[in-house]
């Protein structure tokens, strides 16, 4: 994976102690705005494959592509650095539906 884009998704989700080079997981920003009172506790939730763009949280069931997530939680200038895949692929949620 470019660095500018491991750069980009350390910006807007933080550091993983236990990157490897295909996955890395963080904590999820969608479980932060669902749950109330939700405080990060280092049980890393939203799982980031690198090598395909794809990410999953296990807590919500939010997924998607990585160009949606930084669509979402980043700005424009990120996005340059993801390509942009199907034009229909949305971010899913099971507590958002």
């Amino acid at each position: 994976m470019d660095q500018y884009k491991l750069l980009v998704i350390r910006k807007l989700l933080g550091y993983d102690k236990n990157e490897s080079r295909a996955e890395m997981q963080v904590n999820c920003p969608q479980c932060a705005a669902l749950f109330k009172n939700y405080e990060p506790d280092n049980k890393y939730k939203l799982g980031i494959n690198i090598q395909k763009e794809q990410f999953q949280c296990w807590k919500c069931g939010l997924k998607g592509s990585l160009y949606n997530l930084v669509r979402k939680y980043g700005s424009y200038h990120d996005l340059k650095y993801f390509k942009k895949t199907d034009t229909n692929s949305t971010i899913l949620c099971i507590y958002c539906i």
